[in-house]
């Protein structure tokens, strides 16, 4: 690309236009949208999209037509520096061969003249590593806005017919995916820019180095960026170009370390009553540590490597009005104050101003799902909302809604899912689904009832059922199933405690000698447990990183499951016999 040069061409003088008085709504629902962490692809769908970029970028008709995407942003970066360092911008010109120029007006040397010309080859790599630390971040609209800000830019700027159409044309494509692309389009297209910026820059300083050795046996002048700074500050221009590549190689391993190391599955959240998964308990040994920025513990001698998958996230194209207007429902089903909210008060915690909490509220108002205090003007549920809790409550059974997560699980985990109900002092079997593939082979053992002391899912039941019923199990006699069944009483007040505080229950091998087992507890929308999912294998197969594992899975089903019942989680505070202390995990062979 042709480097940025002095001119004389009078500079185009800002226009100031005044944003209507009915823009500031538009406007924060266009933040609220960039702001907001879209679901992110893994890995390998990171590293496809990034070998397909390089694979465009060594083809030549391909690399010649890309390019003008990384001639302008290399001459909005000179464009950009010659701006902060004080000199007047005339104008940009982008030309059919990729070659580019920016005119400004100032001093012949210096500092700012070299900062102006050594800022365009960097430039596409800087803006890479920018964008790459928002998509490390789920901020894959937010890339395109901020693609699209430079197109804005330079477009002001430009000033020749061909330049003016390729800028053109790249502003409507952003645009178009920008507005109407899905979230999962977005993201893999703001990816594939940003390895486009991050793989394209260097690339474009061996071309310069490559078109100055053409030039030099051709005996003409080094007009490249690296010429005019050899001139501006008597450092060879070579020297120049392994700085070049240096800092784009630079930035190319920070914003490759950002997208590949950060785009794993993250955000996982788990039910208040299943805070974090601690170490497992048949690991040989109890400590454990919290990773940085995980949300799961690692465990000494094995580790958990796949979060499981979550929930994705609702697409744009759904009414962000709507969205809101169940958020201000929401707030309002989750404040325990019996006097309500106040505009203001909804407004602060949904970030809108308290204008648009009425506007919302109107319709909710009418269909009587909200109800306003005349005197205090204060919101909070109306009957309308106690309607449709009672049509849906109506309409549940807990095997019917436990049905599809049994399902999944058993195609997840690859193993017997079960599902059990509290049924007095033994929880009976109110589903099942076998592993997949083990037609005509055996499975474990599956009886109709099984006690609550020595199994995974009665002692999920335990955990969040309370005192009450722990005190009847251990008053009606812990019999052995097994030699590794819990009858003393102490140690299982302590079993209960450390399932309660982890939010999953393990059996290993505590009611068949072969079969471990792993299970959390569903709860209703009263905050009462009336089930436990288990996900159940031979002992010989499931080892205890895999349990890590299936206990991941079982407890964001069991999450699933409980939501659908209406259900919230139970605090730490309810845990069984209120003890504080840290537990020893039992050692399992």
């Amino acid at each position: 690309m042709t480097p940025a040069t002095l001119g004389h061409a009078a500079p185009t003088p800002a226009v100031l236009a005044a944003a209507p008085s009915g823009a500031t709504e538009g406007l924060a629902g266009l933040w609220e949208q960039v702001t907001t962490p879209q679901p992110a692809p893994g890995r390998t769908a990171v590293l496809v999209v990034g070998a397909v970029v390089l694979a465009a970028l060594m083809l030549p008709g391909v690399w010649h037509l890309l390019r003008h995407g990384l001639t302008i942003v290399h001459e909005a970066a000179h464009a950009g520096v010659a701006v902060l360092v004080g000199r007047r911008l005339s104008g940009i010109r982008v030309h059919s061969d990729t070659s580019g120029l920016t005119v400004s007006r100032g001093r012949a040397r210096g500092p700012g003249m070299v900062a102006t010309v050594a800022a365009g080859y960097p430039g596409p790599a800087l803006l890479g590593a920018a964008a790459a630390w928002l998509l490390s971040r789920g901020y894959a609209l937010g890339v395109l806005w901020l693609l699209l800000l430079v197109v804005v830019l330079v477009l002001l700027q430009i000033r020749n017919w061909y330049g003016l159409w390729a800028v053109l044309v790249s502003g409507v494509a952003l645009v178009a995916v920008t507005l109407w692309a899905p979230a999962q389009v977005q993201t893999v297209v703001a990816a594939g820019l940003t390895w486009f910026f991050l793989l394209g820059a260097p690339r474009a300083v061996v071309e310069m180095q490559v078109q100055r050795r053409r030039v030099r046996r051709r005996g003409g002048r080094d007009e490249s960026d690296a010429g005019l700074l050899a001139g501006l500050t008597h450092v060879p221009a070579i020297v120049w170009v392994g700085a070049f590549l240096a800092v784009c190689g630079v930035l190319l391993a920070a914003g490759g370390a950002w997208l590949l190391a950060a785009w794993p599955v993250t955000g996982i959240t788990y039910p208040p009553w299943a805070d974090v998964p601690t170490c497992d308990p048949m690991c040989p040994s109890a400590a454990s540590a919290t990773a940085p920025g995980l949300p799961f513990s690692v465990c000494d001698s094995e580790a958990v490597s796949t979060p499981p998958e979550i929930e994705p996230h609702s697409g744009r194209n759904e009414s962000l009005s709507l969205r809101r207007a169940l958020a201000l429902l929401d707030v309002c089903a989750r404040e325990t104050d019996p006097t309500g909210l106040t505009a203001a008060e909804i407004g602060r915690r949904l970030g809108v101003h308290k204008s648009t909490v009425l506007r919302l509220a109107a319709p909710l108002l009418e269909s009587e799902l909200l109800r306003r205090d005349t005197t205090s003007g204060r919101f909070r549920l109306g009957p309308g909302a106690l309607r449709l809790g009672h049509a849906y409550l109506s309409t549940l059974d807990v095997e019917s809604v436990a049905a599809p997560s049994l399902d999944e699980l058993a195609r997840t985990t690859g193993c017997l899912t079960v599902l059990t109900v509290p049924d007095g002092l033994q929880s009976r079997i109110a589903g099942h689904r076998p592993a997949p593939g083990t037609a005509g082979r055996a499975v474990p053992r599956l009886p109709s009832v099984v006690p609550l002391h020595c199994t995974a899912p009665g002692k999920a039941i335990l955990s969040v059922a309370g005192t009450a019923l722990l005190e009847r199990a251990v008053a009606g006699g812990l019999r052995p199933v097994t030699p590794r069944s819990i009858t003393d009483p102490g140690e299982l007040r302590a079993e209960v405690l450390r399932t309660r505080r982890r939010g999953f229950a393990v059996d290993d091998r505590e009611f068949d000698p072969d079969v471990r087992a792993v299970a959390a507890p569903v709860l209703d929308h009263t905050g009462d447990v009336v089930a436990a999912l288990a996900v159940v294998g031979p002992a010989a197969r499931m080892s205890a990183a895999a349990v890590q594992e299936h206990a991941r899975s079982v407890v964001l089903a069991a999450r699933t499951v409980t939501r659908r019942l209406g259900g919230a989680g139970l605090g730490p505070s309810a845990a069984a016999g209120g003890a504080a202390e840290d537990l020893r995990a039992r050692r399992g062979a």
